[in-house]
Formats: structure tokens, sequence, C-alpha cells
């Protein structure tokens, strides 16, 4: 299992850069959160995937910036704009095969969407089976407020896609829903393939790894003995930290962790 930083723990800083800063700084594996519409030209791939073997940093995962539209643009009632997304994402899919990466991570739709849950499931199956074809997968998130916050909707969709679908663990969000990383950890176990962690105490619920009271050591030993090979990537905000050497010095403490 591999630690590493996700690029969009250093936003607002242009991809590119945050990318050849975790390569310049030994960073061993990223998750790429794309920022802007642009960025998916096949010029600008072929510049991070440049920078990417330049370093010879894994790029295991990358992120859409367009999350916060999921709900709107691929999980409403309105099909044709359902198919225009649909061939939008194909854009991504085509990004992480150029990088390497296995894995696409989806917010999905929020927590009050309209359609119905088997509605979304066969969504969700119809964009894994398009990313198959360019060897990724789609895996769901547990974001708060969206369809995947809670455990319980999480196991529903296991059920409606005969346990084929795959997901990102955020501890943060899980926090967040207040449903708790256990509970969240336990709906997903046996498909997770991304991590996303951070740290939190009482009063903060995104900080840096190590400056809270989390149980890390407990989280990586529970990834290890249920066979996960993927990373653990640090995501936070930018309140989390006021340098980011604050950032390099949180991926040293969970190294000696793991």
């Amino acid at each position: 299992m591999k630690i590493g930083i996700s690029s969009a723990s250093l936003y607002p800083l242009e991809t590119e850069k945050a990318l050849d800063f975790l390569g310049k700084n030994g960073v061993e594996v990223t998750e790429i959160f794309f920022n802007s519409p642009s960025e998916l030209s096949p010029e600008f791939i072929a510049e991070l995937r440049k920078i990417r073997e330049y370093y010879g940093i894994e790029v295991c995962s990358i992120h859409p910036c367009g999350s916060v539209g999921e709900p709107y643009f691929l999980f409403s009632g309105y099909p044709r704009r359902y198919n225009d997304s649909f061939e939008y994402y194909k854009k991504y899919y085509y990004a992480a095969a150029e990088l390497g990466a296995k894995a696409i991570v989806l917010h999905g739709d929020s927590l009050k969407g309209h359609i119905p849950m088997e509605e979304y499931c066969e969504r969700l199956m119809q964009m894994n089976r398009a990313a198959a074809e360019f060897g990724v997968a789609v895996c769901h998130e547990n974001v708060n407020r969206y369809r995947g916050a809670t455990p319980e909707n999480i196991l529903e969709m296991r059920k409606l896609t005969d346990d084929k679908l795959k997901f990102t663990l955020d501890v943060k969000q899980a926090v967040r829903d207040g449903c708790g990383v256990e509970a969240m950890y336990e709906a997903m176990r046996g498909n997770i393939i991304n991590v996303h962690i951070s740290d939190h105490n009482k009063e903060v619920d995104c900080m840096l790894p190590g400056n809270g009271g989390f149980d890390f050591g407990g989280l990586f030993k529970r990834l290890d003995v249920d066979g996960y090979d993927g990373a653990c990537l640090i995501e936070v905000y930018s309140y989390a930290y006021r340098d980011h050497g604050e950032i390099l010095a949180s991926l040293e403490k969970m190294k000696k962790t793991v």
C-alpha cells in the first residue's frame, strides 16, 4: 500500500504545477484533480503525461472538475442531457488511460435526487461499461449530501449492480455525514479501490493526517488485512495548512504509520 497526495490538496495551484510540485518532492503516487474543461485537451494531457513520466510518479486515479454538476448533467430526468454528458465523460476515461490511472472518482447524484435508485445504478454501470473500454473504472465516492453519503445507500448500490460497483472511501466525507468511517468502510468493504485520507478533531472535520485524532494505523491495518493494494491519498482543503511543506511532512508521518 502506498501513501500519496492528491493534487486537489494544492488547490488553487494550477493542475500541471501541482503535479510538478509533487513529482519534484518525491511523492510516489497521486490523484489528479482536473480543474477546468480545457485541461481535458489531448495537448494538456500530453503535458501532464510528460511530467508524470519525468518524475516517475504514479497516477492512480483522476477526479473530474464537474462533480458539483453531476446531479444535473448525469442524473436528472432529462435523457438527452444525460446522453450528452455520458459522451463528454469519455474525455475523462481517455485522460485516465493516457496517465495510467485505473479509477475515475464520481460524486454522483445528490442525496435528494429524483431518479429511482434502480435507474441511477443502471446509469452508473453504463458509465462503467464505457470506461472499461479504456481500461478504467468509475468508482463512487461517499460525499456528504450526495447519494453515496450513507452506508445504507452504498449497500443498496452494491445490491442493484450485482456487487460490481467500486468505491472511493473518503474519511472527511464520512465524518461530515456523521455516519463515521467505520460504518462507511464496512458498507464498501471488498469493493474499495481508492482512499482519500484526512484527519479531524471535535471542532474541525478536515485536517492534515497526523494533526488530529484519527487512528490511521487501524485503518491501514484493516485495508491491508482485506487485501487492499491501492493508494491512500492525502486530500485536504487549503485551510488545513499554512504552506505546502506541511503537506509533505504529513505524508512522511503517514508513511511511518503504514
